[in-house]
């Protein structure tokens, strides 16, 4: 698959009281809060919701997550996060997402590594259709 093609995803994000540590700066799982947030909206804007979830027995699951935090996270920015799937080898998605501003770039960036978890048999399984297309992987139809 030519990854140029792979679809990225843009999650604009308002920074919350509760963001942020005494300093006022973000505090640190709240990068994973919002990434987390930012992954669901664009795993649902492509069709994999809740219900096909249930449906399905199928839901991805975060295996190992790299982070480079470049320049602090304050209150005085608009911020955005930007997901894209960087690789999918066998029951293995590679996901990187960015957490930037228009003013300064990127604030953090992390690899999240991820596998599509099957609920009946406990283990990864390889991607379906469904997950492929919310994944940007696919176009959707």
């Amino acid at each position: 698959m030519d990854v140029s093609l792979w679809k990225k995803h843009i999650y604009k994000f308002e920074l919350k009281d509760e963001y942020l540590d005494a300093l006022g700066h973000m505090n640190n799982v709240s990068y994973f809060r919002v990434f987390e947030d930012a992954r669901c909206k664009m795993i649902v804007a492509g069709g994999y919701t809740d219900q096909l979830m249930a449906k399905l027995q199928q839901a991805p699951v975060v295996l190992k997550i790299e982070v480079e935090f470049r320049k602090e996270v304050r209150g005085d920015h608009q911020f955005y996060v930007e997901s894209s799937t960087l690789s999918y080898e066998g029951k293995v998605q590679k996901v990187l997402q960015e957490l930037c501003s228009e003013e300064l770039g990127v604030h953090c960036s992390a690899a999240f590594t991820m596998g599509l978890f099957d609920m009946q048999t406990r283990r990864l399984v390889l991607p379906n259709q469904e997950w492929l297309k919310a994944s940007g992987l696919l176009p959707l139809t």
